[in-house]
């Protein structure tokens, strides 16, 4: 979440801009815009949470290694392989659809 505060100065500019509208298409492409900074906001901190918490899953197995098994570990390979089949998305993407 390094760009934090630039986005969230960005939402209050939207948000005090939409105010200032009279206009009700302008209105309605202004919240638009605005709902779509406030869920790609979101979206990166879920990112950000999602990454944290699977690194600490990693660490704790790493230090305990001696309460795991066998059969522990080939799960753990499989979820492996599922997470890299993922695709990442970071906050310096563009995703049209949040962004609209």
């Amino acid at each position: 979440m390094a760009r934090a505060h630039p986005t969230i100065q960005e939402i209050v500019a939207l948000q005090a801009q939409l105010e200032a509208t009279e206009d009700d298409d302008e209105q309605r492409a202004l919240e638009e815009d605005l709902t779509g900074r406030i869920l790609w906001f979101y979206w990166c901190g879920i990112l950000s949470e999602v990454d944290h918490v699977l690194a600490m899953v990693v660490n704790h197995i790493r230090n305990n290694r001696y309460m795991f098994d066998e059969y522990d570990y080939r799960d753990l390979y499989r979820t492996a392989e599922i997470i890299k089949r993922t695709s990442h998305v970071g906050p310096a993407d563009d995703i049209a659809h949040l962004r609209r």
